[in-house]
């Protein structure tokens, strides 16, 4: 259906948890005074009932009780620092006698000890839910939902938001999905679905990348459904070049909420502030080019509990499970790891080789994705990323079929000496002692010992034939401990 935008009416400063505080209503507040009639000075408590007039607030941040200073306007919350709360305060003096006692006495006006005294709000934050999602444009926000989405006046939520939430543009409504279907971000997803081809294969996939748009946006932390998004390549190399649209793919989703970014290459779990630059408001966070050997175990707990957040030189803090940023990793190769704890927290997807080094999005469309698009293309994009929030209300989170993702998981949590070895030995109607076969392949591959025990090796054998429907039995034939191979009937 179609809506309406509402106007803006932004004229009352302070907005609170939905109640409006109109100055009108109390008695003006001056905090410059004369102390008899030849003293100019700065009443303090005076001064802090301004602030708090202003929007000015404290929000506890930790269980410890730490707290950082806030503006709170229309609904919007920003954290504020000492330069700007002066800057407040030398907007509203006008008297140069004051400003002058302002300035010399700043720091004490406006020490942490002083401003400890501001009020700690208990703020009512506007957060998604299971069945809602909002985007914030700088003219609406926009509630989305299974159903026709709904605009709503900043004045008009029902909680708070941090301002950082506000995307730097208008949004405008297209009431009919061909207006947008075939926008420049629609036909990349199509290329690196392969739906570009015309398969039913790549058409379910890039509805399959819709629902995968949709779980990233909804900020909704669904205690059943605590997935890290992992992007791959489909094709199976050695030597993977990446080059596939990964990056343009989760550049389209930091267009819409805030992102904190890592260096896959460099990064390692045990150097010291691990998620320093993580934030209140970061949605999303962004390890980028993993390394082959990266533990994603070490992952499980911030994925389904929470993170504690140490920055240099500042107090730690912690951001609960249903406050906590989404995972996206990218990795030209597969994430290591099996059994049920790994893949009920990470859902992988394989982008298609439609796009190489030769071959690029510049290729196809001519120009940039993003920074060369007009404001048209970008209400397009826009309504198109909705339509996929609201695709991922209707259909879930819907898993593509893999191509190679199988054989890449089997390869990452093996090695490639053993499938190259593998393919040659192991064979259905085939008995092998155990110890035997594990220094038959030690002997093929004397470089493996070091890291194959003979344990691990057996877990390689098994892990392989489940993925060749290969039956394997362990028996004891002639007081030896055997491999019995089979194929499945």
């Amino acid at each position: 259906g179609t809506w309406v935008i509402e106007e803006q009416h932004r004229s009352n400063p302070v907005h609170l948890n939905g109640t409006t505080k109109h100055e009108s209503d109390d008695e003006p507040i001056d905090f410059c005074v004369w102390v008899g009639d030849k003293k100019p000075t700065i009443n303090r408590a005076k001064l802090l009932y301004w602030l708090e007039r202003m929007g000015i607030r404290q929000l506890r941040v930790n269980k410890d009780g730490l707290c950082i200073n806030i503006s709170i306007v229309n609904n919007i919350v920003q954290k504020v620092d000492k330069v700007f709360l002066s800057a407040m305060v030398r907007d509203y003096i006008t008297d140069p006698i004051f400003y002058e006692v302002f300035l010399r006495g700043a720091d004490a006006y406006l020490s942490d000890s002083m401003l400890r005294f501001l009020p700690v709000e208990d703020i009512k934050w506007n957060q998604d839910t299971k069945t809602e999602s909002w985007v914030y444009f700088r003219n609406t926000a926009v509630m989305v939902s299974k159903g026709d989405p709904t605009t709503v006046d900043y004045n008009n939520l029902p909680g708070c938001i941090w301002k950082s939430q506000i995307l730097d543009r208008d949004f405008t409504y297209m009431t009919d999905t061909e207006q947008f279907e075939n926008c420049e971000f629609a036909r990349f997803i199509a290329a690196i679905s392969g739906a570009a081809s015309g398969t039913q294969d790549g058409l379910d996939k890039s509805f399959a990348l819709m629902s995968v748009i949709g779980y990233l946006l909804h900020t909704f932390k669904d205690p059943t459904l605590p997935n890290a998004i992992v992007l791959t390549d489909e094709i199976i190399s050695d030597n993977p070049q990446g080059g596939t649209g990964k990056g343009i793919f989760i550049k389209a989703l930091l267009k819409f909420r805030k992102h904190h970014y890592i260096d896959g290459k460099s990064f390692t779990f045990d150097r010291s502030f691990l998620w320093m630059g993580i934030d209140l408001d970061t949605k999303l966070v962004v390890m980028d080019d993993v390394r082959r050997n990266f533990d994603f175990e070490r992952l499980f707990s911030v994925i389904t509990e929470g993170i504690q957040v140490e920055n240099k030189g500042k107090n730690t803090f912690y951001i609960p499970f249903e406050a906590s940023p989404k995972f996206i990793i990218t990795a030209n190769a597969a994430i290591r790891g099996e059994g049920n704890s790994h893949e009920r927290r990470k859902l992988e997807i394989e982008f298609s080789n439609y796009f190489n080094k030769t071959s690029t999005p510049y290729t196809l469309f001519g120009h940039h994705l993003y920074d060369d698009w007009d404001s048209h293309e970008w209400v397009k994009f826009d309504n198109y990323i909705l339509c996929c929030i609201q695709y991922y209300f209707i259909k879930g989170l819907v898993a593509p079929k893999s191509v190679n993702i199988e054989y890449k998981k089997l390869s990452a949590n093996t090695s490639s000496e053993f499938m190259e070895w593998a393919l040659d030995n192991i064979r259905t109607g085939t008995v092998h002692g155990k110890r035997a076969f594990y220094e038959s392949f030690v002997n093929d591959c004397p470089e493996q010992k070091r890291f194959v025990s003979s344990l691990r090796f057996y877990a390689f054998v098994a892990n392989y034939c489940q993925f060749h429907n290969i039956i394997v039995k362990q028996e004891r034939i002639n007081s030896i401990h055997s491999f019995a191979f089979f194929k499945q009937s």
